[in-house]
């Protein structure tokens, strides 16, 4: 099973104050689904408008759906208190996915996940409220979406007409004001048992299982661990239908640090250093006169703590921490990059920032014709707009009053030429050069 995510709107993040449509495909679901021509998108605008928000949504949504301890961890729901809209005190999010089968790419189904955070006093934070539910049809437009689960002000609601009615609210008491009753899918089919399996349960698993397959890359988020192992659900899932085959395994993901060490479990290690092997080969595209990226591991109870060696041959080694900025930065974003190019939803902040214009055009044109996953970016580099332009719902952008404008291709217009000179719809550069004089000229040179 691979997802694919067609559309998601977002209301109440930093500076957005008002709902943004991003729409990745057709509202109109074909009985097989291909993402190609529609697997990357791009994210301009200027500085403030809401880019960097759009990303930290997409961390707090992947958070909060993936770690079981939800808005009670601290940090976390600080971290979320901190990135809601004062003026709205509510970020709204809603995600529609896809899911097809990877080998014949028959259109399995598609699921719909709304949820609404509230900032309270004290700095707290609550989900407020939460539906999962699954289209009844082909487009996602009509709006004709049945209910599979509700939340509101922390209690399961609808639950009545379940047969298992007592095992869902036995899993969620007291909990889905804190935790996404998303997260709370193995719990509940724990409850439920083996023997049923039903639309709702499958949309639950199956938005369960998107979401694992998001990764985010942010820039200078604190928000990273060092090693992130996903092999959640799958077993259960497994052996809680034989209806469905979830042929799909949650990879082991490792955030391969670019200054620190990276912390692996004793049991992962063969995985982690065959990663790190694969991202040798990809830092060598850039760099040829590099030898090997060597480890130096350190034994600490049942983890490793393992520092890259960047080996250049003739003595000299160094660690990567002395590394120049670009290639710490590829190395920090090869992850997400492998992940995209593997069947994962990717989001990455600011994509070009520290990498030569070529180095990120290639990037993004090797995304558009080979990645089987999916990838979003931010970015203000203006060359990617040529290799995406013909491409459909690939070019965004975002205004500074959360406005959005999704690039249609309209005959031999330059999207490029048009957002540079004003041209693109909620995007005017009301600036000229000579604007900076009275800012940057002392009197007597004006």
């Amino acid at each position: 099973m691979k997802f694919y995510l067609s559309e998601v709107k977002i209301n109440g993040c930093k500076s957005i104050n008002k709902e943004i449509t991003l729409k990745f495909s057709n509202v109109t679901v074909k009985p097989n689904f291909d993402p190609k021509r529609c697997n990357v998108k791009a994210i301009y605008g200027p500085n403030g408008a809401g880019k960097s928000a759009i990303i930290t949504t997409m961390l707090i949504y992947q958070r909060l759906i993936n770690d079981e301890s939800g808005l009670q961890d601290k940090s976390f729901k600080k971290f979320v208190y901190d990135s809601i809209n004062k003026s709205l005190n509510k970020l709204s999010m809603e995600f529609v996915f896809v899911a097809y089968n990877k080998d014949n790419h028959k259109t399995f189904k598609v699921v719909k996940h709304n949820i609404v955070l509230s900032a309270r006093q004290n700095e707290n934070v609550v989900i407020e409220s939460e539906e999962v539910s699954y289209l009844v049809g082909n487009s996602i437009g009509s709006g004709k979406f049945n209910t599979a689960f509700k939340t509101q002000n922390g209690e399961a609601l609808g639950t009545d007409s379940l047969n298992y009615k007592d095992a869902v609210d036995k899993a969620t008491m007291n909990l889905v004001d804190k935790q996404s009753i998303v997260s709370l899918t193995e719990s509940i089919l724990f409850k439920v048992g083996e023997n049923v399996f039903d639309d709702n349960l499958t949309s639950l698993v199956l938005i369960k299982l998107a979401a694992l397959s998001i990764v985010v890359e942010i820039e200078a988020s604190d928000m990273h661990t060092d090693y992130i192992s996903n092999k959640l659900l799958y077993e259960s899932v497994k052996n809680s239908t034989k209806e469905i085959n979830f042929e799909m395994m949650i990879d082991d993901i490792f955030v391969l640090n670019s200054s620190k060490s990276d912390v692996v479990e004793k049991k992962m290690i063969d995985e982690y250093k065959a990663l790190v092997k694969r991202m040798e080969t990809f830092i060598k595209v850039f760099k040829p006169e590099l030898k090997s990226i060597d480890l130096d591991i350190k034994e600490n109870g049942d983890k490793y703590f393992c520092d890259k060696i960047m080996n250049y041959g003739d003595g000299v080694r160094f660690n990567v921490e002395l590394e120049s900025t670009g290639i710490k930065k590829l190395i920090r974003i090869y992850n997400a990059l492998y992940s995209a190019s593997n069947g994962k939803i990717v989001f990455i902040d600011e994509f070009d920032a520290n990498l030569h214009d070529v180095y990120f055009s290639k990037l993004v044109e090797f995304m558009r014709d080979y990645s089987t996953g999916q990838i979003c970016f931010t970015t203000h580099n203006l060359e990617p707009i040529d290799v995406l332009k013909s491409n459909d719902f690939s070019l965004d952008f975002l205004s500074d009053n959360s406005m959005i404008h999704s690039w249609k291709k309209d005959g031999n217009k330059s999207p490029s030429s048009m957002y540079f000179n004003g041209l693109i719809p909620y995007s005017p550069f009301n600036i000229n050069s000579f604007d900076f004089a009275d800012a940057l000229l002392d009197e007597e040179n004006l």
